[in-house]
């Protein structure tokens, strides 16, 4: 009974020290986060399509990075900060061309996946009129992970695979959406999905907030 308890209380005192190492400042994992926005710079037309995010990081952020090339007109970018009710107000009052809950049918995640065909998108009920977003879904939160299945065309199945769990109360703020080629013209144009319509190429930028966990995320994504 003794060994239990002794056991349960260095279980939760593990427990605790991987919930501050999550929270902590991951600087290696912010190597990227200037180069990446200059390379964004360098490829896309629209200069300030990273300028939302901030110039400097916090102490309790991290992010995800993949930046565009003159082969690869794909790009997208994250950084998770870990912040006040204060900020995140501040965030809110700026102006938005469109709010949903995150998990939402009109939002759609663009991943770098799109230069594939598939007739399994014509079952997704894609559409026109849909939000493209950035693939959120990519960042490591901490919140741990759920098992799902993906639909992999080249064997014709679903296959699985593990996410990462999203915070319940998830809001996505999109600045700005739009619709056609803004690469320049040195970048190699890769092809799309044909039913994507007029979003075979545009960019997003925005927001994710979570007000519950405290949690700004800055995301943008180039296609």
């Amino acid at each position: 009974m003794v060994a239990d308890m002794e056991g349960n209380k260095v279980s939760k005192l593990l427990l605790a020290i991987l919930t501050v190492l999550i929270l902590s400042n991951c600087t290696y994992s912010l190597d990227g986060y200037d180069y990446t926005k200059s390379i964004f710079r360098k490829y896309y037309s629209k200069k300030d399509i990273t300028s939302h995010f901030p110039v400097k990081t916090g102490d309790k952020c991290y992010g995800y990075f993949f930046g565009p090339s003159s082969k690869v007109n794909f790009g997208d970018m994250y950084l998770a900060e870990f912040t006040t009710s204060e900020k995140i107000e501040e965030v809110k009052k700026e102006h938005f061309q469109y709010i949903d809950r995150f998990g939402s049918d009109k939002l759609f995640s663009i991943k770098i996946d799109l230069v594939r065909d598939s007739s399994e998108i014509c079952r997704s009920g894609i559409s026109n009129n849909f939000i493209p977003i950035a693939d959120i879904e990519s960042l490591n939160l901490g919140l741990g992970e759920l098992e799902d299945s993906i639909y992999n065309p080249d064997i014709q199945k679903y296959i699985p695979i593990s996410k990462y769990i999203m915070p319940k109360d998830l809001i996505v703020y999109v600045i700005e959406a739009k619709s056609g080629d803004y690469w320049e013209k040195a970048v190699i144009r890769q092809s799309r999905f044909s039913l994507l319509g007029k979003w075979k190429n545009g960019f997003s930028r925005g927001y994710a907030i979570s007000e519950k966990e405290k949690i700004l995320i800055y995301w943008v994504a180039a296609w």
